[in-house]
């Protein structure tokens, strides 16, 4: 085998229908909830009969609106639900074995040399033993069109277990979450690839949404080609 072979791919994130129908529970909810407590409150304390029919009034339209408000209006108020979970897996097989593409992801400095978008890359710290396995910190600067960001990550590599997880510390992002797995194969190795992430900025997360299929694409091939430079394939 010479070639990789894509396994599976999958990326998860709320349509626009999805986040305006939670949009609007949210709104019956909280609607509901204040002209519940106030229509109580105010039987409990003789109000008005102004303070009583606001009150009613609010809990029956919390519960009618969700019905009545459409997907369409809901959509232009979705910025007050704040940023989603975007979650993105690939498996590809390759013809390296499970050490080799451990050792090539966890080269992190050269990142630059050839992965599309990285700009930069310096290690801040690194606690890794010989084997090199442990924790290490790094800076990344990523490019792409208008926007420049640079991202915070503490990276724990493990060769026995053949991963490699990186959690967020500081930059754009509200969250993020990326683990890569190397799995032996009698062909090389599985190579999955599982990435979580939210940007606290929601222009930025509707740009990577845009950005994530064509990008995933052209950062595998990336690690494809630089495995093929370094190593021979397994026979």
């Amino acid at each position: 085998m010479t070639e990789h072979q894509l396994i599976s791919v999958k990326t998860d994130y709320p349509s626009m229908n999805e986040l305006a129908s939670r949009w609007k529970r949210r709104l019956v909810s909280i609607s509901s909830l204040v002209g519940a407590v106030g229509l109580v409150v105010s039987l409990q304390y003789e109000a008005s009969d102004w303070f009583v029919g606001t009150f009613f009034v609010m809990a029956c339209s919390g519960l009618a609106l969700g019905a009545v408000l459409p997907n369409a209006y809901a959509v232009t108020c979705v910025g007050a639900i704040g940023p989603v979970m975007t979650q993105h897996n690939e498996r590809i097989l390759v013809p390296f074995t499970p050490d080799q593409m451990f050792d090539l992801v966890s080269d992190v400095t050269t990142y630059p040399r050839f992965i599309p978008f990285v700009e930069a890359l310096r290690v801040t710290k690194d606690l890794r033993d010989d084997a090199g396995s442990g924790k290490m910190w790094a800076d990344m600067v990523v490019r792409y069109t208008v926007f420049r960001e640079t991202f915070r990550s503490e990276v724990t590599t493990d060769r026995a277990a053949k991963t490699i997880k990186a959690d967020y510390i500081k930059g754009p992002l509200k969250d993020l979450s990326n683990l890569w797995t190397f799995e032996p194969h009698e062909q090389g190795c599985i190579v999955d690839f599982r990435l979580d992430f939210a940007f606290k900025n929601r222009l930025m997360q509707a740009a990577a949404t845009a950005f994530i299929d064509h990008g995933f694409k052209r950062m595998s091939s990336a690690f494809i080609q630089e495995a093929h430079r370094r190593y021979e394939p397994v026979a």
